[in-house]
């Protein structure tokens, strides 16, 4: 199988080189082999693929968009909150800008400019993305009812993202009052990555999601498994390794679970973040 993925990565690299052999200066393209890069990892060569867009052409947003997402899933908030702002100011009224803007602003600890952009992007579209970072908000702001709230409009609007089932199972555990419906949320999660995955089994950060699951369930051995599966699939975004921080812990695994955070934190992200 993975020589299979390596032909085929082979013939993708293949192919993105040649098209910008014929048009060195398209943004779209240029996007296209940045994301490929940080499919695999290759953050470094992710980013120089970004800057050498942004220097053809500075106003696009879409590229500084994207750029910020890369950033992002490194744990380089600040620097992604830059791209996200400059693709807002492209674009004033697009809706995905003011929501990642929002979301960083989230992961930064600034609550109240959290809630103004993602206030804003959902009033301007009824997006789940923006619903369910607004739940996540308003449940460290201990404020349960709004949290609750956003976090069904989430899932209502699409169920088929196990994440969202998450932020309603985390959200409810954290109220205190809705074990019951926490657990629902959680074993409607699991089934949803699982379907995802029949589709998609090579999504490293999904594997990751459903160890999480399988560890909130109580099955640690194969929550254990898949952490491992995950990891083997480079699911080494930010995010993913927080989940496994997260799955470490509820397994009884400490010292590892301290361990991976220690590897987080060095990786840059904030206290906040680590905290909530």
């Amino acid at each position: 199988a993975s020589i299979c993925w390596m032909s085929a990565s082979f013939r993708a690299s293949r192919e993105m080189s040649k098209a910008l052999s014929l048009d060195p200066a398209n943004p779209h393209t240029l996007i296209y082999q940045a994301t490929f890069y940080a499919a695999d990892n290759r953050w470094d060569e992710a980013e120089r693929t970004f800057a050498r867009g942004l220097t053809l052409r500075p106003n696009y947003w879409l590229a500084h968009q994207e750029f910020g997402v890369i950033l992002d899933l490194q744990g380089k908030y600040h620097e992604a909150l830059i791209q996200f702002r400059s693709a807002s100011l492209a674009a004033p009224r697009n809706a995905l800008a003011l929501k990642n803007m929002g979301s960083e602003y989230l992961r930064l600890g600034k609550i109240p400019e959290a809630l103004e952009n993602l206030n804003a992007s959902f009033t301007l579209k009824q997006d789940d993305n923006a619903a369910e970072a607004l739940a996540e908000a308003f449940r460290l702001e201990r404020k349960y009812p709004e949290a609750i709230d956003y976090a069904q409009r989430a899932v209502k609007l699409n169920p088929n993202d196990a994440n969202h089932c998450m932020e309603l199972g985390d959200v409810y555990l954290t109220a205190g009052r809705f074990r019951a419906e926490a657990n629902a949320a959680y074993s409607q999660a699991a089934t949803t990555v699982e379907e995802e995955l029949r589709t998609s089994p090579k999504n490293g950060p999904s594997w990751m999601l459903l160890a999480f699951c399988r560890a909130k369930a109580g099955q640690a051995e194969t929550a254990l498994t898949l952490v491992a599966k995950a990891e083997s699939l480079h699911a080494d975004d930010m995010d993913s390794q927080l989940l496994k921080v997260r799955t470490l812990e509820l397994v009884g695994r400490r010292e590892d679970a301290l361990s991976a955070i220690a590897r987080c934190l060095s990786r840059g992200p904030t206290l906040f973040q680590i905290e909530s």
